[in-house]
């Protein structure tokens, strides 16, 4: 059987259709090109702020985009090989909050493979069991620096081993509001954990000023972005929705043709006689060889000759 092509892209777009009726989402993945160059942000000592709330743009559109981000970033750095050796090359720092829902192999290669290229990775989330085995087993085994607030107490019981002989589980659980644990590495060896407290108020009482955040904002978007008349404009562009006559006719579904009807059958001339009594129209003779040929003739052949006398014929003797 054969199907028109949009039958079939019919499926396979029906799996994106989040990313079309979803406008925040439309504009972003619908740009031919990316403004943001990651070797470059790395090299220039640039700084990256990305908005994921979900609030914002919703769960799902959320985690999306930032399993997209994490490979960029991750293959931007390991695109630093070939420069070990031969030139140096600046620290970068990957600042994660909400790490579980962006918790993927990647992040288990950043931290095993991608520090000598100088990709540091601080990550943030609640608690352990919000991690898979492979990557919870790929932070405790990589992570030098540990910072610990209060926590439950199967948390607390995992974290221990962390923070032991200094701490126990019962500190832990314990700890303060705005306090933690910390157990730091500094020039390869591991010092001993010590409590830190955080100065929430000083924090808080830090002077912001939105008028440069709002400054600061849009000359990014000047510099960086795209307006978005030119974004949608590329869309339907594409899509064909500029040129209506270019794009491809629905498919076209064959009718259902009926089968044959049969014709009925003929019934048999029960009046052979009446069909031969009257001559042809042009005057001849009709031979009796002729006549013979007739009682053959095939019954659903129309006679020769009208016989207008047969609609006389009552219905006992009709056919």
């Amino acid at each position: 059987m054969i199907y028109h092509k949009s039958v079939n892209i019919g499926v396979f777009v029906s799996k994106f259709d989040r990313f079309v009726t979803d406008r925040t989402m439309r504009n972003i993945l619908g740009q031919p090109k990316s403004s943001i160059n990651f070797p470059q942000i790395m090299r220039e000592k640039k700084i990256l702020l990305v908005d994921l709330s979900k609030g914002k743009i919703g769960e799902e559109n959320s985690n999306f985009l930032g399993l997209i981000l994490v490979p960029k970033i991750l293959t931007a750095a390991l695109g630093r090989a070939s420069l070990l050796g031969k030139e140096e090359f600046p620290d970068f720092f990957l600042y994660v909050d909400e790490f579980q829902n962006f918790a993927t192999p990647d992040f288990a290669t950043i931290l095993s493979e991608a520090r000598k290229y100088k990709l540091n990775l601080v990550v943030a989330h609640q608690f352990i069991d919000q991690l898979s085995d492979e990557i919870k087993e790929a932070i405790f085994g990589n992570v030098g620096t540990m910072a610990t607030f209060r926590v439950g107490p199967d948390d607390a019981s995992y974290l221990e081993h962390q923070y032991e002989p200094t701490f126990t589980e019962s500190d832990l659980i314990n700890l303060p509001v705005g306090n933690c644990y910390t157990r730091l590495l500094v020039n390869r060896p591991t010092h001993c954990a010590f409590s830190m407290m955080v100065d929430w108020d000083s924090i808080n009482e830090t002077p912001k000023d939105p008028r440069v955040a709002n400054a600061i904002r849009e000359n990014s978007r000047n510099t960086y972005g795209v307006a978005i008349e030119d974004v949608n404009e590329y869309i339907n562009e594409r899509s064909g929705f500029n040129n209506p006559a270019e794009v491809s006719a629905p498919p076209v579904v064959p009718s259902v043709v009926p089968p044959a009807q049969k014709q009925p059958l003929p019934l048999p001339n029960r009046f052979p006689s009446l069909s031969r009594q009257t001559a042809p129209a042009d005057g001849t003779k009709v031979s009796n060889q002729q006549q013979e040929l007739d009682k053959d003739t095939d019954v659903g052949q129309k006679p020769a000759t009208k016989t207008p006398f047969l609609i006389g014929i009552s219905k006992k003797n009709s056919v």
